[in-house]
């Protein structure tokens, strides 16, 4: 039988890079990092296994995709892919996409799903998820798997959310003004990133303010359409997570009929510091947020 997979994307295996997670200095740090748990130094345990879970995250950027998506990596029967439809960027074991593929990708991502995502695991696997961002729904095939395939026969749709869209905003003016961003994007790197010298940043009112609605926007949109699954979906926000991450997540676990395991967190806060100390135009910044309704956002200030 001709599997066209292979003709469209080519072997999966050529795009699988698991060298880094096999150096020898890395295995001490993944070790150390996820506390000895080994399940970690085979990423993508392969067999005969399709009767598992399937997962997703739809979330904006800077809403703590990345810290969740390492929490569920740490529970040795989930494997958790990161932003499958971002060019430039490594999935879990994989060499980042090129041009060339996430067009592929974006014209037939059913295909591409199932070529390399839900594939045959181990019987140790138990669920297979991946995060999609607001933005790649931009692309009409993307949306059209989401609606049509992926939401009706999932297990499992998590969307995740951050209640203050000002901290969400200014994390991530810090994440591309800094090599923060690109240490986060790669999931190979899993080394806690502690001491962010934060920089100074000065708010632009209105793009900030365009940004609340976009934002806002597509959080009502895929609420209204999740309110459809009520038994699939859960809503899962940020402060949540920091607050106690393994509790939000062991509910998440405990519903989808996975083993009760110690999970562990490897992610860290960007923004430590008071919001006066690093950005330029504070008060106008505080001025303008009182006198609208999102004041509600200066709580901790």
């Amino acid at each position: 039988m001709i599997n066209y997979s292979n003709i469209l994307f080519g072997k999966s295996e050529n795009i699988i890079q698991l060298n880094d997670f096999f150096k020898s200095e890395n295995v001490s740090l993944f070790q150390h990092t996820f506390e000895g748990k080994t399940h970690i130094l085979n990423p993508l345990p392969l067999g005969k296994n399709k009767q598992y879970v399937r997962m997703i995250t739809i979330s904006n950027q800077r809403t703590g995709s990345s810290m969740l998506a390492n929490i569920f990596r740490s529970h040795s029967q989930i494997v958790y892919f990161g932003e499958i439809f971002n060019l430039n960027q490594p999935h879990w074991g994989f060499k980042k996409i090129n041009d060339a593929l996430l067009w592929k990708a974006q014209l037939f991502p059913r295909l591409y799903l199932k070529h390399f995502y839900f594939r045959n695991f181990s019987d140790q696997i138990k669920a297979v998820g991946f995060k999609l961002m607001y933005n790649h729904l931009k692309y009409k095939q993307v949306k059209q798997l989401l609606l049509k395939e992926f939401l009706p026969n999932s297990h499992l749709i998590i969307h995740l959310k951050r209640q203050n869209k000002l901290y969400m905003y200014i994390s991530q003016l810090i994440a591309r003004k800094t090599s923060v961003a690109n240490l986060l994007q790669n999931p190979n790197s899993l080394n806690p990133i502690t001491n962010v010298d934060i920089p100074t940043i000065k708010i632009d009112i209105n793009q900030m303010f365009t940004y609340f609605s976009y934002v806002e926007y597509y959080e009502k949109l895929y609420d209204n359409l999740l309110q459809n699954y009520p038994l699939r979906h859960s809503i899962v926000y940020y402060e949540d997570l920091v607050k106690n991450y393994s509790l939000t997540v062991s509910k998440i676990i405990q519903n989808i009929g996975l083993d009760d395991e110690k999970l562990i967190c490897i992610n860290k806060k960007i923004i430590t510091l008071p919001l006066k100390d690093f950005i330029e135009n504070y008060d106008q910044l505080i001025n303008t947020l009182n006198k609208s309704h999102y004041k509600v956002f200066l709580e901790n200030e």
